[in-house]
């Protein structure tokens, strides 16, 4: 079973509504709040960072950037957080040839767009990036996801 597999089951569980519902800024700044992290918002260069500072884990997220954008640029800082403890991460763009950023990416996206939901959307022709109010690049990356997440459940039914 892969790794991102395993983790999107167990967020299933730990989430409400990870994988069953969009999940939103207010979602974030919730799960934030009750693991402590400190968030704001402010205009700089990078997308989202993560830092723990004196033991005191901190998000910041680009003030500039689309709601649903910064809806999964939260996220991503929070899987840091979580499956990626530590140090300093920085967040610019998916194509990043980085395993944890790609992790994070990947399990954030799950959270903003559900896999149901994103099985309608395609069936129904959806402009998935207008719908979520997110740049093309993050909606394709989201298809990958989706496409590797069939590929694995092919083989975990068969």
């Amino acid at each position: 079973m892969s790794l991102i597999y395993k983790i999107i089951t167990q967020l299933n569980a730990e989430i409400p509504g990870y994988n069953e519902r969009p999940l939103t800024y207010a979602d974030f700044e919730d799960l934030c709040q009750r693991d402590g992290i400190i968030t704001f918002e402010h205009k700089m260069p990078a997308r989202g960072w993560y830092f723990m500072m004196d033991e005191q884990p901190f998000i910041v997220i680009n003030r500039s950037i689309f709601p649903g954008h910064k809806t999964f640029v939260g996220f991503h800082e929070y899987f840091h957080h979580k499956y990626h403890p530590g140090g300093y991460h920085y967040y610019n763009a998916i194509g990043v040839n980085n395993k944890i950023e790609r992790e994070a990416s990947a399990i954030a996206a799950v959270a903003i767009i559900p896999t149901k939901h994103l099985e309608i959307d395609i069936k129904r022709g959806e402009d998935i990036s207008e719908k979520y109010e997110i740049p093309r690049y993050l909606v394709d990356f989201r298809l990958k996801v989706y496409d590797s997440y069939r590929q694995h459940q092919m083989f975990e039914d068969g």
